[in-house]
């Protein structure tokens, strides 16, 4: 299952993938606590605002309490 999510990351075309430091993890501690969100979802925001990314496509509602984070879901 891993060989294939591989393959499919691979397959993305334009894909970033963005690092993530110390700092990033304080700040995600600091939006879990705001938000009550997830350390994944509270990581997955810190990272968005460093990067000035006001977009996400998920279906975790969590999203939706974040200021500044426009959620689109189908």
């Amino acid at each position: 299952m891993v060989d294939e999510f591989n393959e499919f990351i691979a397959c993305l075309k334009g894909l970033v993938i963005l690092s993530v430091d110390y700092e990033e993890y304080k700040h995600a501690s600091e939006l879990g606590k705001k938000y009550l969100l997830l350390p994944s979802d509270a990581l997955h925001a810190s990272v968005m605002e460093t990067n000035k990314i006001r977009n996400i496509a998920t279906r975790d509602g969590d999203f939706d309490r974040i200021e500044g984070i426009t959620v689109w879901k189908q």
